[in-house]
Formats: structure tokens, sequence, C-alpha cells
């Protein structure tokens, strides 16, 4: 399944057998988890947009920027592999040559 996109955030689509349901999170944001889930793909896009538009309400009742998602896909012209190896290492925990994804772009040149 495609990833789904609302107001410049991007959301994976994932499948648990066990729950029998469809679940996701919002791609790249540092310090904070938006996640969301559905039985159904409608009730999950319902889900991913109230969930994003609860973050922004709360971001602005609080009075702090939101978190913009530096998600970035593969046709954004990095090497898909490259993206793909420093995402693992973050997300392992084995975090070795790179600290952050961040890290990662700047070595890039991005």
């Amino acid at each position: 399944m495609e990833d789904m996109k609302y107001k410049g955030y991007t959301g994976s689509v994932e499948f648990s057998d066990e729950d029998n349901c469809l679940f996701g999170k919002v791609q790249g944001l540092k310090g904070a988890l938006i996640s969301y889930e559905g039985i159904t793909v409608d009730e999950l896009r319902e889900d991913f947009e109230g969930a994003i538009d609860d973050y922004l309400e709360s971001c602005k009742e609080r009075e702090i920027g939101p978190t913009k998602s530096y998600f970035i896909s593969q046709s954004a012209g990095i090497r898909k592999t490259g993206l793909e190896e420093a995402l693992e290492e973050v997300k392992s925990g084995r975090v070795s040559h790179y600290e952050s994804v961040e890290d990662f772009f700047e070595e890039m040149g991005i």
C-alpha cells in the first residue's frame, strides 16, 4: 500500500494480522509520535487526518510551531539505497556512522 499524505505530512500504512486492522504513523517527525489505526482504509485515512488535525490544534493551543515532516521519497533524487541504509541504522539503534538522519542528509549535501 502507498503512503498517505495530508497537509504536508506523510503517513505509513501497515497491516496487523494479529489485530486484524490497519495502522500507521506519521513519518519523519522529530520529537513527536503520531499514530493512527482503522479497520478499513476509509477509517484509517479518517484517523490519520484527524490525528494530524489534533496535532496541529495542540501546537496552536500551546503556542509552539508544529514539527514538519522531513520524510523524503525516492522521487526527491536521493539514492534510495543510501537513504534506506541510514534509516535502518537509526531505526535499529545500531547508529554507527550517522548520529541521525539529519547527519546523513548533511553528508549527502541535502
